[in-house]
């Protein structure tokens, strides 16, 4: 039997990051078997089963009166879904990499994924078709959109003619990768056109936010004149994909993810435009002047966004520079990165740290203080991927600072988040104290793979053989 070691780095460098292989591999691998084998048990529900307690590992209780279920197998979460297969299709990637597994081993479980990637994607693209082409944050297993009304109770919607969601975002570069996976040409086709349709959405500042917040202290406002960078961000993960699976299209990826790069840069990174808040800082959401939006008197930063997106930006400019197929302006956006990128992260990590371990949810760029505490399980392995990626994408910047960040994210997710008694998967929400708390950060279900998953497969990427 294979056991989890709770490997600790002790020191600031490369050498004693790749300690902690062997810990992350079986994370990856227990969180994957886990998914699978919960897949198989019912081959009557064709979709991503996460929905289980970190804290029991019992399923959640369906609830009696189905108009007040959230969370039972009646809920499902779009944004699960579309992250779920884009992480199957990530892991199946990694699989021939993966150190503790034979060659057997590895063979049956990429057939494994290949079957639950091919019935989630055909049942996923059945509903999207009857819905005018969309998806949405919560719907009922025969494809019925719902959110939750006034009462506390589920309200049915249509969104026929809804703009492009958020479950847009993470469904289509989860359907391209899917179906780059299962090498379905029509299904590669018609992802495609899904991906860039939300590209242009983004692009035109036109996306919509379908979350159903469970969280009281996280509920960001969204007003005509707000722009968030979120789905700019989001969008850097599929198009680094798009351009590595599908290479005929890397350049049309290039260009909207130079774009997309440039955009959150200039509008939410301050370089000494913006008022008030410290250089390098970055914020959630700016007015139509690309100040940032002051909300009660404060600007709103989530510092584990701020991570995430430089270690997203990161990977599509590796994929860009791995190219050898960037343009003069391309390069130039390569060059400003490398300078810029560390000093970003090492800002936003500063913002949010707990010495307790973990980083915070948000932060107040005026007074310099938390505003929500608590901290989520996510931002660790984003901030993990991130430095890694640096590391890599920035050789001549003092990379000690980089490994330092990494060790203590990566202490604190092994140490305080990854619950070995449950699958190896991590409490979703930890308070200041670093107890963990049963508080829903985005969907009740458990991460499939994704922020834990697809950042440690990055960041092994990253660190070599």
């Amino acid at each position: 039997m294979i056991a989890f070691q709770k490997t600790l780095i002790s020191s600031h460098d490369q050498t004693a990051a790749k300690a902690t292989r062997h810990d992350y591999e079986l994370i990856l691998l227990t969180i994957l078997q886990t998914i699978l084998d919960r897949f198989e048990r019912n081959r009557e529900y064709p979709f991503v089963d996460t929905k289980l307690s970190v804290f029991t590992g019992g399923d959640f209780a369906e609830e009696a009166d189905i108009g007040l279920d959230f969370k039972g197998r009646n809920a499902i979460y779009m944004w699960i879904q579309g992250r779920g297969i884009e992480s199957l299709a990530g892991h199946a990637r990694w699989l021939p990499s993966c150190s503790l597994l034979t060659a057997l081993e590895k063979s049956q479980l990429h057939k494994r994924i290949l079957h639950m990637t091919d019935v989630v994607l055909t049942g996923l693209e059945d509903i999207r078709r009857h819905n005018g082409g969309h998806l949405w944050f919560l719907m009922t297993p025969d494809g019925k959109p719902f959110t939750m009304g006034s009462d506390g109770r589920r309200q049915i919607i249509s969104i026929n003619e809804s703009p492009y969601t958020i479950s847009d975002v993470f469904c289509s570069k989860g359907f391209l990768a899917a179906a780059a996976l299962l090498n379905h040409r029509d299904s590669i086709d018609e992802a495609r056109r899904y991906f860039r349709a939300v590209l242009q959405a983004i692009a035109d500042d036109a996306t919509i936010s379908d979350q159903v917040c469970f969280d009281p202290k996280n509920r960001p406002i969204r007003l005509p004149g707000k722009f968030f960078h979120g789905p700019r961000m989001l969008a850097l993960g599929g198009l680094a994909t798009w351009a590595r699976i599908l290479p005929a299209d890397a350049e049309e990826a290039f260009a909207c993810g130079e774009r997309f790069v440039r955009q959150v840069v200039e509008r939410h990174i301050n370089h000494g435009q913006h008022q008030g808040t410290q250089r390098y800082d970055m914020c959630e959401a700016v007015d139509a002047q690309g100040q940032p939006w002051i909300e009660n008197g404060m600007v709103i930063a989530d510092p584990g966004h701020g991570c995430e997106f430089i270690g997203l930006a990161a990977k599509f400019l590796l994929v860009l520079q791995a190219s050898g197929k960037a343009t003069a302006s391309q390069l130039e956006l390569l060059r400003e990165c490398r300078q810029l990128f560390p000093k970003v992260l090492a800002q936003n990590f500063r913002n949010g740290y707990n010495p307790h371990g973990g980083i915070c949810k948000t932060y107040d760029l005026l007074a310099r203080r938390p505003i929500n505490s608590d901290m989520p399980w996510w931002n660790l392995p984003e901030t993990i991927r991130a430095a890694a990626e640096l590391a890599v994408l920035c050789p001549g910047h003092k990379s000690p600072e980089l490994w330092e960040m990494l060790a203590m994210c990566s202490n604190a997710f092994l140490n305080n988040f990854v619950n070995p008694a449950m699958h190896l998967m991590s409490h979703q929400t930890l308070d200041e104290n670093a107890k963990p708390i049963d508080v829903i950060p985005a969907s009740a279900d458990a991460d499939p793979g994704y922020h834990t998953g697809l950042s440690i497969i990055d960041f092994l990427e990253c660190l070599g053989a």
